[in-house]
């Protein structure tokens, strides 16, 4: 098997084309459904799906005898990977995919000879079987709930099992070296449905063609996985790699908001028609930038989008921050008669705008086998022009915890707490908003145990996420799993993951 030595990608897609079949976490930019929300004045939520950034899973030349974050230069491990003190743009985001004989062949032929660097074709697997069951939903007619909550009904989740593929994925990616250091890259790559019937293969995931450089950075173009989401702590750690997709991911909370609004109030999104540069290192700071252009864009909405952040790394330590703006997405506005784009207003009345956005700051800590990380992070909805007595702003701030440790060669443990509050709203001319009943938390847990190298792994997962009384967060896997607000949702999960590239 061909271990490539990697591409330029941004901050988290150091994962992507390093650790050895480190997890992205979902993102809400498909077609795929959202579970749905039982509530009687929902019509049920908006079409999403949320597969994650892609993962070339190999195994970089490390055993199972290799430490997790191993040591400076050889760093096989998650963490060690993203966050190893590194002095240049390549090391850091990744190596040249051209191999050194290529590279040798084309510059003794001649400046500006092109050198085609190996044809990558990876992929993951990873499988599992999930035991799901609910409890504690909100009686129906319950009173002193959230002004923006959809209508309890009582009704609890049916216990059952499923047998879900998360975001199993299989991908090509190369590169052309053009002149010096400049290299054209590019890459395509699609969710692969397991055991699922159909259509083997799903939705598009990070699809790009684009420039290379040391020395002046990296800028791509199409469907790529947001500045916003690459920057986060689930992106960065990625939940022993199996975090995209699955119900583990921190960001089922953390970027969402709490009242079933589907797609549109995701910070969790890859984004089509993407413009997306980053910088080489400027004394350990790396720039990133996202733009996407609403190609719909008429009299009455603008639906564009950007996204941009910073990164910086110093030995064991990382520190970024990322913003991201949806214009007219509607994300905060609820289901029912206080929607702006609802009850015969039509989205984009000339009246009606609306500008979302989403701050985060995530911290990480690491030595050669433990790593501890924090984030926080501020969602904001905000409508404009809007009638009397419906939705105007709704905002909450989240927190994120996290630790992972390596126990021997062949088994690795990681736990995650998330906690949303409830926040605070405001209506159209000033009427009375509450927001009770709006938080949650979501506690997670993992344990991975190596087969083969990096590669091959059988894992198991727990978690439980606790809605307040007027919440209906969700990380079920299925948009066939209906479940009540404020519902008390716990997932088990047994799996196996098997990752390639060649």
């Amino acid at each position: 098997m061909r271990i490539c030595k990697g591409l330029l990608v941004p901050a988290s897609f150091s994962l992507l084309f390093f650790m050895q079949g480190a997890a992205f976490s979902d993102d809400g930019g498909n077609a795929a459904a959202e579970p749905q929300v039982v509530a009687s004045n929902a019509g049920g939520t908006a079409a999403v799906s949320d597969p994650a950034a892609a993962v070339p899973a190999t195994s970089a030349g490390g055993g199972a005898g290799t430490p997790l974050f191993g040591g400076s230069g050889a760093l096989t491990g998650q963490v060690g990977k993203l966050f190893a003190p590194r002095e240049d743009l390549a090391d850091y985001f990744g190596r040249e995919l051209v191999d050194d004989k290529a590279r040798a062949g084309s510059e003794g032929q001649g400046r500006y000879n092109p050198s085609h660097g190996p044809l990558v074709i990876y992929g993951k697997l990873y499988p599992e079987l999930d035991f799901i069951s609910g409890s504690g939903a909100t009686a129906a007619a319950s009173q002193a709930l959230a002004t923006l909550a959809p209508a309890p009904t009582g009704l609890n989740l049916e216990d059952h099992q499923e047998l879900t593929s998360s975001n199993s994925r299989i991908g090509l990616r190369g590169s052309l070296l053009l002149f010096n250091d400049l290299k054209a890259i590019y890459q395509a790559e699609t969710t692969v449905n397991i055991g699922g019937g159909g259509s083997l293969f799903g939705s598009e995931r990070d699809t790009f063609v684009g420039l290379s450089s040391k020395r002046y950075g990296t800028i791509k173009l199409g469907d790529l996985d947001t500045v916003y989401k690459n920057l986060g702590a689930d992106e960065a750690i990625g939940f022993n790699q199996v975090a995209s997709g699955n119900f583990v991911s921190t960001n089922n909370l953390a970027a969402k908001a709490p009242y079933g609004s589907g797609s549109a109030s995701s910070f969790n999104q890859r984004r089509v028609n993407s413009i997306y540069y980053y910088t080489p290192s400027i004394y350990g700071f790396h720039f990133l930038g996202q733009y996407s252009p609403d190609s719909g864009k008429n009299q009455l909405t603008n639906n564009e989008f950007w996204s941009v952040g910073a990164r910086y790394i110093h030995g064991g330590f990382s520190v970024a921050f990322a913003q991201e703006v949806h214009m007219d997405a509607f994300g905060g506005d609820p289901s029912g008669p206080l929607s702006n784009i609802g009850s015969g207003l039509p989205k984009g009345a000339p009246t009606v705008q609306s500008r979302d956005e989403g701050n985060r700051l995530t911290m990480v800590y690491h030595t050669s086998d433990t790593a501890v990380w924090g984030e926080v992070g501020r969602l904001q909805y905000h409508d404009f022009g809007g009638l009397d007595g419906r939705f105007q702003r709704y905002e909450r701030i989240s927190y994120t915890v996290g630790a992972e440790r390596q126990i021997n060669d062949r088994i690795r443990v990681i736990a995650t707490y998330t906690h949303a509050e409830n926040g605070s709203c405001e209506l159209t001319g000033g009427a009375f908003c509450s927001t009770a009943g709006l938080n949650g938390s979501q506690y997670n847990a993992g344990l991975t145990y190596y087969l083969y190298r990096r590669m091959v792994s059988v894992y198991g997962l727990y978690s439980v996420l606790d809605n307040g009384p007027s919440a209906a967060y969700s990380n079920l896997p299925s948009s066939t799993d209906t479940f009540g607000v404020g519902e008390h949702i716990q997932q088990v999960a047994l799996g196996l993951l098997v990752s390639f590239a060649r």
